[in-house]
């Protein structure tokens, strides 16, 4: 006789209809005998993973601990006048499929079942792994823009020296006529002063000390007097700049205004630069052919500018750093809480020094 048994469950088919799986098997094992491997006396016996509610338990056999059977081998156990095989895996047999010896019958197939009834684990695909990297990505690109956005807008300065200018639009009109030089990309304007103040708006590219631009200029005066230097005459003039871009419309306006303090020698000059709308002050820049004169003076600006005071060892540690550019490296960046400090050699003119807000 010729039965097919469901390779999940070992439930016998109705047709290529499972009762218990609620499946359609296309491939059904096929068994050929007169009773089933885990058939006794018309009892079903349940493999070890077999749910309770599928078969209720009185008509599940226990052939290891009732009094009838006792257990011999791996893989058997013995009951009056029968021998039922337990599942097996086919392949440490060496067989191609599963054969049930003394049940009356034989099978071919396979069964989802290891030998110890456990279900084996599913394989982790090619799919899944492309899956988990994409979305791993994702997440990382996410936290790196939240990162970045946090770092650029929520922390603020950390030096208290200095700040923004003050709070500006994200677009800006005109409301003046005026002629910009235009690129692929933005528009460029050139504006007056009259022009920047008409317009209401501080740069939103620089950065400003809370030391007022003309102030700075009488103490810087005061400070090469104490030197024995002099002013011996003053000019200012100013770059105020906007560029609007196409693609949306927003823009970046830089007003700068620079006054030049010419010191006795034609070489010998300090640049005070402010933001045009507040006049507040950007930074300094010295250029002075005695090198010891002007590294006494960047240090005494430096102080004045960032409101720290230099010890000793700290002034030996920037001289040094001055001293190696005029062998080697040519120029340094000294960062002094929200204050750039830079030294440039020239050997050829005057040596170059500049305090700014980065």
């Amino acid at each position: 006789m010729v039965r097919y048994i469901c390779p999940v469950c070992d439930s016998e088919l109705k047709g290529h209809y499972c009762p218990v799986c609620k499946k359609r098997i296309k491939e059904p094992v096929r068994f050929t005998g007169e009773c089933l491997p885990n058939e006794h006396s018309n009892r079903c016996y349940v493999p070890p993973n077999r749910s309770k509610k599928e078969t209720p338990r009185a008509n599940v056999p226990r052939p290891y601990t009732t009094a009838r059977s006792t257990h011999t081998a791996p893989g058997t156990h013995t009951a009056p006048g029968r021998t039922h095989p337990v599942w097996e895996n086919a392949n440490r047999a060496g067989q191609s499929g599963r054969t049930a010896a003394g049940a009356g019958g034989s099978y071919s197939g396979g069964s989802p079942y290891r030998s110890n009834g456990e279900i084996p684990k599913k394989k982790i695909t090619g799919a899944t792994v492309v899956a988990a990297v994409i979305i791993i990505w994702i997440i990382l690109i996410f936290a790196i823009n939240m990162i970045t956005s946090l770092v650029s807008h929520g922390m603020g300065s950390f030096g208290g020296s200095a700040e923004t200018s003050a709070a500006v639009t994200d677009t800006i009109t005109f409301p003046f006529p005026v002629e910009g030089v235009e690129n692929d990309d933005y528009i460029n304007y050139t504006l007056t002063d009259e022009q920047v103040m008409e317009l209401g708006e501080p740069s939103n590219m620089l950065r400003c000390y809370e030391i007022d631009g003309t102030e700075a200029v009488s103490q810087i005066t005061a400070m090469l007097k104490e030197r024995g230097q002099s002013v011996v005459s003053q000019s200012v003039s100013s770059y105020n700049t906007v560029i609007k871009y196409k693609e949306d419309g927003s823009f970046s306006s830089s007003y700068g205004t620079h006054t030049y303090l010419n010191l006795d020698s034609q070489l010998d000059q300090i640049a005070v630069d402010t933001e045009t709308f507040t006049g507040k002050l950007t930074g300094v820049s010295i250029s002075i052919q005695d090198r010891e004169k002007a590294e006494e003076l960047f240090f005494a600006l430096a102080e004045y500018i960032t409101g720290d005071t230099f010890d000793e060892t700290q002034k030996q540690d920037i001289s040094e750093q001055i001293a190696s550019c005029r062998s080697g490296s040519q120029y340094v960046f000294i960062y002094l809480g929200e204050s750039e400090l830079y030294y440039s050699y020239n050997k050829d003119s005057s040596d170059y020094y500049s305090i700014t807000h980065k």
